[in-house]
């Protein structure tokens, strides 16, 4: 019986290299897309910008009918390394600042449809 070094194996087995990870340009563009193609109009937050930042990364998104909560459930997403089902998970993933968030999850001036949402944060991106 042979022995193969480690080094023997690893040129032996063809092992892909990883796939590059998303940019923060691509993740908006297609959190947008899922916001736009959901199938009910989705919740809107209220007071994002002044609510405490370790409050947002406890709040939990699983379950609830928002954004935050399609970004979430996303298998892509989740295999690009989100894994915090929270708004302060989705805003660290997204790369987004507080200000960011009250961009595209207030109703300050009026409703908001999902297309309005999704064009304002591919505004973002």
């Amino acid at each position: 019986m042979k022995r193969v070094s480690e080094t023997e194996l690893q040129l032996a087995v063809a092992i892909p290299p990883p796939l590059p990870k998303m940019t923060r340009r691509e993740k908006l563009l297609r959190w947008a897309e899922l916001i736009r193609t959901a199938d009910h109009a989705l919740r809107l937050y209220h007071n994002l910008e002044y609510t405490p930042r370790e409050v947002l990364h406890v709040a939990e998104v699983r379950g609830t009918s928002c954004a935050f909560n399609l970004a979430a459930s996303d298998p892509v997403f989740i295999q690009e390394g989100l894994t915090t089902p929270t708004i302060g998970g989705v805003m660290g993933f997204m790369e987004l600042t507080q200000a960011q968030l009250h961009e595209f999850s207030c109703d300050c001036g009026g409703y908001i449809s999902n297309s309005e949402m999704a064009d304002r944060i591919a505004g973002l991106a």
